[in-house]
């Protein structure tokens, strides 16, 4: 909820009062949920369940501790290291969330579009090629993923028709990733430091609490910090140090050869 409802805080801050002080018409929501309804029948397309993320991979949580640590960087280009020792075949998934009300959906969704416009990706390689490969090399996995939404607009709809197929229920489902996956989420565009309510906007926000080990949130380090970002990471106690070390060794050894 607390996410769903971060977008608003401008709004809130900001409510019947333009840039001048006037008063200013406010634009109502759009709730047309036929929008991103399922297909009758709903349909599948075989190509789409290669890069559709299941939550299946969700597991109840195991006893051993989790960690969370923040890694502040000022670099654009992030790479998530998992130090977790795999079995060298073992095959090893990043999942993360797309914004589909401007790619994807044909035609577009309306910019006031009030609602979830989410698709949940992945990629996935085996242990041994992911930990070998260069920075660009994990990064084209990303974006080969993001280039099927702008194929056709199959992808979206057999996303949607999957939900409707094999949904699980409203309440989300709980449990950490299993060790061979990472899902990254992004708030780099939540507008957190544009709310003020009178007494200034806010020097530094984040989330309250991180506790399901495999979920990385990556978002704005302040609102001074445009080009820093945050890395926030929740993974077994026992691999933490390990990844911090890797991520920034990564992350060196990018830059010195820019």
């Amino acid at each position: 909820m607390a996410r769903a409802l971060v977008a608003f805080y401008p709004l809130a801050g900001r409510l019947g009062v333009d840039e001048d002080g006037d008063g200013a018409a406010i634009e109502l929501p759009i709730h047309d949920r036929a929008l991103l309804r399922p297909r009758s029948p709903p349909v599948v397309h075989p190509d789409a369940l290669s890069v559709l993320y299941s939550r299946a991979a969700l597991c109840e949580p195991s006893g051993r501790p989790n960690a969370v640590e923040v890694f502040p960087i000022s670099r654009d280009q992030l790479c998530a290291a998992v130090a977790r020792w795999l079995p060298p075949d073992a095959v090893a998934r990043l999942t993360f969330p797309v914004n589909i009300r401007r790619r994807g959906v044909r035609p577009p969704l309306p910019a006031r579009y009030f609602g979830k416009a989410l698709v949940e990706l992945c990629t996935a390689g085996a242990a041994r090629e992911i930990a070998s490969e260069a920075l660009a090399s994990v990064a084209y996995r990303v974006s080969r993923a993001l280039a099927t939404l702008d194929d056709d607009g199959e992808l979206v709809r057999s996303a949607i028709d999957y939900l409707e197929l094999f949904q699980t229920g409203s309440r989300p489902v709980r449990g950490s990733m299993l060790e061979t996956e990472l899902r990254v989420i992004s708030w780099l565009n939540l507008p957190a430091y544009d709310a003020d309510f009178g007494c200034g906007r806010p020097r530094w926000m984040s989330r309250a609490e991180s506790v399901r080990g495999g979920f990385v949130i990556i978002m704005n380090n302040g609102p001074q910090e445009h080009d820093a970002v945050r890395v926030i990471m929740c993974m077994e106690a026992a691999n933490i140090n390990e990844f911090g070390l890797l991520l920034y060794a990564s992350i060196a050894n990018h830059a010195s050869k820019l």
